[in-house]
């Protein structure tokens, strides 16, 4: 049900923030409390393929908040936008990726606050209205203080979903059930497309080999916390759905956000009273992997390794970077990088290296197709241009 809050001064807000450090428990149950609700869902119990929860927090018994709302991770730390924390002020929450909780700041809003996040690499970027705001953070682990930058003018009255993409600088919104609007950064609308979820959260994904996709994490189905694969190439659902993380059968869906883990890209969410006594938390689901693997490294003359991939899917332009740290490095100077311009599926190729130095010295292999990158690395002795690898260093 929906929480009304009272609206209240801006310049009391930018005077008020709280500073406290705890762990988030990981959680045993749900019912219904504070939250926000699409007004209808559609009729219909087909719920998703659920993926790997990797964690679930529980926001509400770590800072108090009955009303979070949007979530988004900065690479270092994780923010919470929330309504309701037994008073009338709005905040953003700060906590550690391990879950441990920081501080929080009040919102410059009003009315229910911000709801998605998203996050262009330097700012945020959220919206309780017809405007997404631009903003950053000063302060931060302990004393976080709120810095509006800039808005833009989005396309809805309530740009509720919120999702960046890096690589066309573009921003993508929907409200529920509106179509999903691909805007600039002058609010102008590029693309539109037809929609069919009640969306809430939004998360771009340019980490998948097979990517990029849209994420989005909807209020549809028995469960009301559906996440479902949008192509942005073709402008459709994909059909891959998955149920978002929460502890016991109930939960409803809040914001989204995904990044990458090693070779995992991984969706943050947040799922309004998804925990026991209605409180709210977040989660971490694994969406895909790397399908690629390093079989062998091996020294000799220069360095070879054998990279294999074990997924279904061909890949194309797997790129690599091998590099020497320690000992007398005569050659090569800089990292080694290149390319393998096709891996099939199943299949394996070699890369080899030459090198030249004296001493002891640590080879790193790094190989990357789309955005998830996996690395080994091994100790071994130079000796000329003969690489010879000790025994916990051959791989």
């Amino acid at each position: 049900m929906k929480k009304q809050v009272v609206l209240i001064s801006l310049a009391f807000c930018l005077l008020c923030s709280t500073v406290v450090s705890s762990s988030l428990p990981i959680l045993p149950a749900s019912p219904t409390g504070i939250a926000e609700v699409c007004d209808s869902t559609r009729d219909t119990t087909v719920a998703g393929n659920p993926g790997d929860i990797l964690y679930i927090y529980d926001v509400t018994q770590a800072c108090g908040e009955q009303g979070a709302l949007g979530v988004d991770y900065d690479g270092q730390y994780i923010y919470v936008t929330g309504f309701y924390n037994g008073d009338s002020l709005r905040r953003v929450y700060f906590f550690q990726k391990d879950g441990t909780y920081l501080s929080s700041a009040i919102q410059p809003t009003i009315d229910m606050g911000w709801r998605d996040l998203a996050f262009d690499g330097e700012y945020m970027y959220s919206s309780c209205g017809p405007y997404i705001d631009k903003w950053t953070v000063t302060g931060l682990p302990d004393q976080p203080a709120i810095q509006f930058v800039d808005h833009i003018l989005g396309p809805l009255d309530m740009n509720r979903g919120l999702a960046y993409d890096p690589s066309t600088d573009h921003f993508w919104t929907a409200n529920w059930r509106s179509q999903i609007f691909e805007i600039d950064r002058n609010g102008n609308i590029m693309n539109t497309y037809e929609n069919y979820l009640a969306i809430f959260g939004m998360a771009w994904d340019s980490y998948s080999i097979d990517g990029p996709w849209l994420w989005v994490y909807t209020q549809d189905y028995e469960q009301l916390c559906n996440i479902a694969q949008f192509n942005p190439r073709t402008g459709e659902y994909t059909g891959v759905e998955y149920t978002g993380g929460m502890i016991g059968p109930y939960g409803i869906a809040g914001g989204l956000a995904c990044y990458q883990e090693g070779s995992h890209a991984v969706l943050l969410g947040l799922t309004q009273n998804g925990g026991v006594n209605d409180t709210d938390v977040i989660f971490g689901m694994e969406v895909s992997s790397s399908p690629l693997s390093i079989k062998t490294l091996r020294g000799g003359l220069g360095i070879s390794s054998l990279v294999e991939n074990t997924g279904e899917t061909d890949l194309s332009s797997v790129t690599y970077e091998l590099s020497l740290e320690g000992g007398l490095v005569l050659f090569p100077g800089a990292p080694v990088t290149g390319s393998i311009d096709s891996l099939p599926a199943g299949d394996a190729k070699r890369i080899h290296a030459f090198a030249l130095g004296f001493g002891h010295t640590t080879v790193t292999l790094s190989v990357q197709a789309g955005g998830l990158p996996i690395s080994k690395s091994g100790t071994a002795m130079m000796l000329g241009p003969f690489i010879i690898f000790n025994k916990e260093g051959q791989i």
